[in-house]
């Protein structure tokens, strides 16, 4: 960043092959990081580790989004804006959690199996919230 800070202020651009090649590798980030997180899924970390895992998915995709849309509506917001509000905070965990949590040393695999849940926990909840909110005449 700071060696192509002067160059961005002076407007050199980069060839088109280099901007094709880092297009390429941004294209290739979430695919690669969902192949690692589908290899390191664990049905028998899970199984001994499931109240763990099962909790903070619960948290992430109930508990959170229920909070700040209560809160963010007792705030005043309503309409396009909550709904963004409930959308941004009922998103499933990244995918990017498990590249980090592997890099920092911590549970990858409780990661993995963490946004797993939550991926598949987010058709649900996020269909029913905005179900809620619709019929309740907040969005």
């Amino acid at each position: 960043v700071v060696a192509a800070t002067p160059l961005a202020m002076l407007g050199v651009q980069l060839p088109d092959w280099a901007n094709t090649t880092g297009d390429y590798f941004a294209s290739l980030t979430l695919p690669l990081a969902l192949i690692c997180i589908g290899a390191t899924l664990s049905t028998r970390a899970l199984r001994k580790g499931y109240r763990t895992a099962i909790s903070a998915s619960l948290a992430k995709m109930v508990v959170i989004p229920l909070g700040t849309t209560a809160l963010a509506w007792w705030a005043g917001f309503e309409g396009r804006e909550l709904g963004v509000l409930f959308l941004f905070f009922a998103s499933p965990t990244a995918a990017a959690a498990f590249v980090m949590a592997k890099a920092m040393g911590s549970d990858e695999t409780l990661t993995a199996n963490i946004i797993a849940m939550t991926t598949l926990i987010a058709s649900i909840t996020v269909t029913v919230g905005v179900f809620i909110l619709r019929v309740s005449g907040v969005i």
